[in-house]
C-alpha cells in the first residue's frame, strides 16, 4: 500500500489540486438472517427483494484512479451520508468531482466547511433562471448566488441563507444524445480556473462508471459470498486492495513505456497479472525483478483501441438458465421440504 502511495503522491496535480471522483452502488450477497438484519433489502412494488442489499460509496482519484477509500452500510442509509463519513479524511483543497445526486445549496456548505472544492451538475429541480445573478464572467459562465433550503436551515441553525458558487453552461453527448446542463462549481476565479478545463474534469467523471464495472465484474464484488457483516466488510476491503493493485502496475507500466494509463486494459492487466505471479511464487529470489519487468512490459502492449463515442445499451445479451426461481432462503425450503427429499 505505500507503494501505491508513492505513485499517488509522484502523480502532477491540475493546478495545485488532487480531482477526487466519487460514486455509489449495490452490493447483492448470500441470504442469511444476520445480513438481513445488518443491511436489509429492497422494497419493490411486488413486494421485499430475496437477498440482502448494500449500499456502497467509492471515492478514488480521477488522475491515477486509485481508490483511495470507500464505505459500506445499509441498504436505507443515503449516499450523501456514507459520503460524510469520509469528508474529514480528504485533504484540503481536493477538487470533489461529482453528478447531480451530490449536488445541493447544503450540501455544498458542508463540503467548504471541510475545505473542499466541488463541480457538480445541477441539482435537477434548480431553476437558473431564479437564481441571483452576481457577476457575468463570460458566455454561459455566471457568478450567482443559490438558496439554501429552509427546510435544511431548520435542522442546521449554522447554514446561511445563500452560497456563493459558479455556474457553467456545458454541452456534452450523453447515452448517444447532445445535452446542455449547467455545471456547478466553487472554483470562481476563471483565470485560474478556466471554464473549459472544469467542463472537461467533469466529463471524466464517467471513469468512474467504468472502475466501478471493474470492481464488480471483473473482481467479483457484484455478489459477495461472506455469510456474516464481518466477512462482508473484509470481503469488500479486499476487492479494493486487488484493484488498486491493477491500477498501480497500469501506472507502472505506462509510465516505463510512455503510454497513457487510459489505454492500457484493466481486464487483461488482471490476467497477466495471475498469469505471471504463478511463476512469481515459484522462482527463486534473483529471478523476481525481471519477471515483475516482464510483466509491465506484457501489460503496456496490452492497449484497447480508442473509443470516444462509443454507446453501448443495458441489455443482456446471453439468457438466463432456465430454471425455476426460488422464492425463499435454501434453509428455509431444505425445513420444508426435507422429508420429500
Amino acid at each position: 500500500m505505500k507503494e501505491i502511495e508513492k505513485e499517488e503522491l509522484a502523480q502532477e496535480q491540475w493546478r495545485g489540486h488532487r480531482v477526487i471522483g466519487l460514486d455509489g452502488t449495490c452490493i447483492l450477497m448470500s441470504d442469511t438472517p444476520e445480513l438481513f438484519e445488518c443491511f436489509g433489502r429492497r422494497k419493490g412494488n411486488y413486494g421485499f427483494a430475496r437477498f440482502p442489499l448494500a449500499r456502497a460509496v467509492v471515492v478514488f482519484n480521477l488522475q491515477t484512479m486509485i481508490l483511495m477509500g470507500h464505505e459500506v452500510g445499509g441498504y436505507t442509509t443515503g449516499e450523501n451520508r456514507l459520503l460524510r463519513r469520509r469528508l474529514s479524511q480528504l485533504r484540503r483543497g481536493d477538487v470533489l468531482v461529482m453528478d447531480r445526486r451530490y449536488s445541493g445549496a447544503n450540501l455544498y456548505v458542508e463540503y467548504q466547511r471541510e475545505g473542499l472544492e466541488f463541480i457538480t451538475r445541477i441539482c435537477g429541480n434548480r431553476r437558473v433562471e431564479k437564481l441571483t445573478i452576481i457577476q457575468t464572467l463570460d458566455d454561459g459562465d455566471l457568478i450567482v448566488e443559490m438558496p439554501v433550503d429552509i427546510r435544511h436551515r431548520c435542522q442546521d441553525r449554522t447554514l446561511p441563507k445563500v452560497v456563493k458558487v459558479r455556474i457553467i453552461q456545458t454541452e456534452a453527448k450523453i447515452r448517444g444524445k447532445r445535452e446542455t446542463f449547467w455545471i456547478v462549481t466553487s472554483l470562481l476565479d476563471p483565470r485560474k480556473y478556466p471554464a473549459h478545463e472544469i467542463q472537461v474534469w467533469y466529463k471524466k467523471r464517467w471513469k468512474v462508471e467504468g472502475l466501478i464495472e471493474e470492481l464488480k465484474i471483473w473482481l467479483g464484488a457484484d455478489v459477495l459470498r461472506s455469510k456474516t457483516p464481518q466477512g462482508i466488510f473484509k470481503e469488500m476491503y479486499a476487492r479494493i486492495i486487488g484493484l488498486n493493485l491493477i491500477h498501480w502496475l497500469i501506472l507502472k507500466a505506462s509510465k516505463k513505456h510512455g503510454k497513457p494509463p487510459e489505454r492500457l486494459s484493466v481486464s487483461t492487466t488482471l490476467r497477466l497479472t495471475a498469469a505471471q505471479s504463478l511463476k512469481m511464487s515459484t522462482a527463486p529470489a534473483w529471478r523476481l525483478p525481471e519477471l515483475f519487468e516482464q510483466l509491465l512490459d506484457k501489460i503496456a502492449f496490452s492497449t484497447v483501441p480508442y473509443r470516444p463515442d462509443r454507446i453501448e445499451p443495458r441489455m443482456i445479451k446471453r439468457s438466463h438458465q432456465h430454471y425455476s426461481s426460488l422464492k425463499m432462503s435454501r434453509p428455509e425450503w431444505r425445513s420444508l421440504y426435507a422429508m420429500a427429499a
